[in-house]
């Protein structure tokens, strides 16, 4: 076999290269382009030596390299340029000597954990990623590995479970989906300490390196999911390692050379090309993340992300990262509560992962792989699946995206029913947004409510707090108008604070709250509406216009009158052939599918009053 050129050899003495027969590989990636920008910067920067000078880096599909022995590549599974570009790179922005990209992120752990033999020892978390978890399970059942699942937000706990046979540690921070920040400096330390030849990696998918870094916080091995925050599109796998020790690099390169599970050129093109956009999307996420995080806290939810102070590990977060991320998770009390909520949803898609540019939301209760590690009460530490969704606070999982925030506050309508409706006919509005809200009451999920019960003071508490189903984003048209009211959803308005100018509407969102399997809303849907309003009185109107309460035959004469009297003069303009305003014909059959006359006009019944419920009820014709 021909030696291996620009002295790799020498760097892979310790592996039995001749043994193999191995082809050629690239030179080991280095982070070093010379002057060191801010990173943001070098996410864009790339130094490359292309022939025709190109400014995206070239896709080398090509499986094998003309020249035999001797040359940089003959073979993509041993290298690529393509995907050494993007080694090198990632090797830079991990603030690392050494990248190694794979397949996926849970090649990239498997990678990792090859280099354990039977009798080593695994110190790892008990809020793991159910991937992760699940290799470690196989290679404890399968490989002779011993693996010890601690409390890893307890530094004490953790250096109990550690060994002179502690081969590895395994870190995820934060974890997913609880949350949990592990002090990544002191556990480094403390393996070390137990164990000098301990590989301690971490996880740092949740974070990115735009985040953190984990390697400059003393750990041997970072690695993530190229999937999430890199590619930041969903639209390609892949997994990153980064490694100081060259050594521990080259072993890594043997199993992946060994293995085939090298990133192909064009996927290391798409990673290459995610990466540069990284800080740009990262930012908008956690500004989107930090928004609702803290709405949600304000209206009563206990909320898990680190941005927020009232997290209990929050200043140790931002002791070692950079951010907060933009993934969290929070608690309904209720199964039937969340699944509600995440069937609801439109903006925020139902899926698993995270990092892309849309919006994703999940249960992990209902996630085969995710799990938690609990000690019962002899002591002994069992992995119980979330699957079976008790009601112990099991979290739902916000995901962000770049989405635009949209403010759903309709602060300007002065009548709580009529003018809502007004609101949505003459502007079709889409009800697309994210509100501050609190889970609606226990007596506000039964029977009587359904049917429509006034009682102003039943599971409500004080008028200052704020009720509204719990819906964190929805997106669809409720085409409404006087002939065609829209339906199988319910909107439910909440009331304004005391602190509010009176004859407002705080808020407004949609949500089933109906026995029935929940609906799912799409854009041009007809589906039967109920309106449930709180309201406070509008002093600055004339006393009969205020609200439908206090006031009800009043104000119900006047909206008799008002529309006998359009009526009429519509009829009037219909059968003597006048041409009718613009305005009045913007929704005919172009916007609501046909309206076909002789048709049920939708109703409205209004009742209630200071602090009560007004009930709009709309039917289809």
């Amino acid at each position: 076999m021909a030696a291996p050129p620009n002295g790799i050899g020498k760097a892979m003495k310790h592996l039995d290269l001749d043994g193999h027969d191995l082809p050629p590989s690239p030179a080991p990636s280095s982070p070093s382009n010379g002057r060191k920008y801010a990173l943001a910067t070098e996410l864009v920067y790339t130094e490359g030596n292309d022939q025709y000078n190109s400014s995206s880096v070239p896709i080398y599909q090509s499986a094998t390299f003309k020249g035999g022995p001797g040359q940089e590549y003959d073979y993509t599974r041993s290298g690529n340029p393509t995907r050494t570009h993007l080694e090198r790179h990632m090797a830079k922005i991990m603030n690392a000597n050494r990248a190694l990209v794979v397949s996926s992120g849970m090649g990239a752990c498997d990678v990792i954990t090859r280099i354990l033999k039977p009798g080593d020892e695994v110190v790892t978390g008990d809020d793991l990623y159910g991937g992760t978890n699940r290799l470690l399970t196989y290679l404890k059942q399968n490989g002779g590995i011993n693996v010890h699942h601690v409390d890893t937000t307890n530094l004490e706990t953790v250096k109990a479970a550690l060994t002179e046979k502690t081969a590895m540690v395994l870190l995820e921070t934060p974890t997913n989906p609880l949350i949990k920040i592990i002090d990544i400096a002191s556990i480094a330390s403390a393996a070390h300490a137990a164990n000098p030849e301990a590989v301690v990696a971490v996880d740092n998918t949740m974070m990115s390196p735009f985040l953190q870094n984990p390697l400059d916080l003393g750990a041997d091995v970072t690695y993530e999911s190229g999937t999430k925050y890199l590619s930041g599109h969903h639209d390609v796998m892949a997994g990153v390692i980064g490694i100081n020790n060259a050594a521990l690099g080259d072993k890594f390169f043997f199993m992946i050379n060994s293995t085939g599970c090298g990133l192909a050129p064009f996927d290391s093109w798409l990673l290459l090309r995610g990466v540069k956009t990284l800080a740009v999307r990262m930012e908008k996420q956690q500004n989107n993340a930090m928004a609702l995080a803290k709405f949600l806290e304000n209206h009563g939810f206990k909320v898990r992300y680190p941005g927020l102070k009232s997290h209990s590990q929050y200043a140790l977060h931002w002791s070692q990262a950079r951010g907060a991320g933009a993934v969290l998770s929070f608690e309904t009390g209720s199964i039937e509560l969340s699944e509600r909520i995440v069937e609801a949803t439109k903006l925020f898609g139902i899926s698993v992962s995270f990092g892309c540019v849309n919006s994703l939301i999940s249960m992990p209760c209902r996630l085969r792989e995710t799990g938690e590690h609990v000690t019962d009460a002899s002591g002994q530490l069992s992995y119980i699946p979330f699957p079976t969704c008790n009601e112990t606070g099991r979290p739902l999982e916000l995901l962000f995206g770049v989405e635009k925030e949209i403010n759903c506050t309709l602060d300007f309508i002065d009548d709580p029913f009529f003018h809502l409706l007004e609101y949505y006919v003459h502007n079709d509005a889409p009800l697309t947004c994210r509100i501050p809200t609190k889970p609606l009451p226990p007596s506000a999920l039964k029977a009587e409510f359904e049917q429509g019960t006034q009682d102003d003071t039943d599971g409500q508490g004080s008028l200052s707090e704020i009720y509204t189903p719990m819906v964190v984003a929805l997106a669809g048209t409720l085409q409404l108008s006087h002939l065609h009211i829209a339906s199988s959803l319910n909107v439910l308005v909440h009331a304004a604070p005391k602190s509010v100018a009176p004859g407002t509407i705080a808020a407004a969102t949609a949500y089933s709250i109906s026995r029935e399997p929940p609906t799912r809303i799409v854009i041009g849907d007809s589906l039967p509406l109920r309106f449930s309003v709180r309201w406070y009185p509008n002093t600055s109107l004339p006393s009969g216009w205020t609200g439908v309460g206090g006031h009800l035959t009043f104000s119900t004469l006047v909206y008799c009158l008002i529309s006998a009297g359009a009526s009429a003069a519509i009829c009037l303009a219909y059968f003597r052939g006048i041409e009718l305003p613009r305005r009045l014909k913007s929704h005919g059959k172009d916007r609501l599918g046909g309206v076909e006359r002789g048709g049920l006009g939708g109703y409205g019944i209004a009742n209630g009053g200071y602090g009560g419920y007004d009930y709009g009820v709309g039917k289809r014709d």
